[in-house]
C-alpha cells in the first residue's frame, strides 16, 4: 500500500494507493498498474484507534454552539493558531468556551498563551486526559487545518470550519469550499 496525497509519482506499481483527501480522484493516478486499487477520499481517512473506539458515541448539539475547539495539527508552521486566538478574542458571548490545542511540535505555545488574557480560552495539549478524541467529543464546532484533524472532526461528527493558510494548494482548498451536509457523515466501519 502507498499513501499518496498528490499523484506526483511517475508510476504506481503497487496493489493499493490510498489518498484520504477530499480532492482525491482517479485522474491523479493515470500511470498505475492494472491491478492497482484506488482508495480515494474521506471514506478512507486514516484514524488512530482511540478515534475508532468512539465510533458509536451519540452526539447532541445545542441550538447555539458554545464550545469551540481550535486544532491546527502538531506543528502549525504557518501559526494559524494565532489568527484563531485573535479572532476568538473578538467573539462575544459569556457562555463561549474555547479550547486551543497546542501540538507537540508547535514552537509558538508560550507566545500564544501570552497573546490573550481571555478567561474563555484554555490552552491544552493533544495528549491531555482522553486525548484528541475527548477534546473533539467536548466540542460543538472545530476550527481546524485541512489536514488530518479535519478527517477526525468528520468522524467525531463535529462540524469543522477549516482555516486555510494562503499556501494551501487549490486541489485541497476547492473541495472544502463545496457545500457540505449540516451533520457530517461517519466514516464506514
Amino acid at each position: 500500500m502507498l499513501a499518496d496525497a498528490d499523484g506526483q509519482c511517475d508510476e504506481y506499481r503497487v496493489h493499493v494507493v490510498l489518498n484520504q483527501n477530499p480532492s482525491a480522484n482517479e485522474a491523479l493516478y493515470p500511470r498505475r498498474s492494472a491491478h492497482t486499487e484506488l482508495l480515494l477520499g474521506q471514506d478512507y481517512a486514516m484514524l488512530r484507534p482511540e478515534f475508532l473506539a468512539r465510533r458509536d458515541a451519540e452526539r447532541r448539539f445545542p441550538d447555539t454552539a458554545d464550545r469551540l475547539l481550535v486544532t491546527m495539527g502538531a506543528a502549525d508552521p504557518a501559526n494559524a493558531t494565532a489568527v484563531c486566538v485573535d479572532a476568538c478574542g473578538l467573539l462575544s458571548g459569556a457562555s463561549l468556551r474555547v479550547r486551543v490545542v497546542l501540538g507537540p511540535s508547535n514552537p509558538n505555545g508560550e507566545a500564544l498563551r501570552k497573546r490573550t488574557n481571555d478567561g474563555r480560552i484554555e490552552f491544552v495539549q493533544p495528549d491531555a486526559e482522553g486525548g484528541t478524541p475527548a477534546l473533539m467529543a467536548w466540542a460543538h464546532l472545530a476550527v481546524c487545518s485541512p489536514a488530518s484533524p479535519m478527517h477526525a472532526t468528520f468522524f467525531m461528527a463535529v462540524p469543522p470550519a477549516p482555516l486555510l493558510p494562503a499556501a494551501t494548494p487549490s486541489s485541497i482548498a476547492q473541495p472544502l469550499a463545496a457545500p457540505r451536509p449540516a451533520t457530517p457523515s461517519r466514516c464506514p466501519p
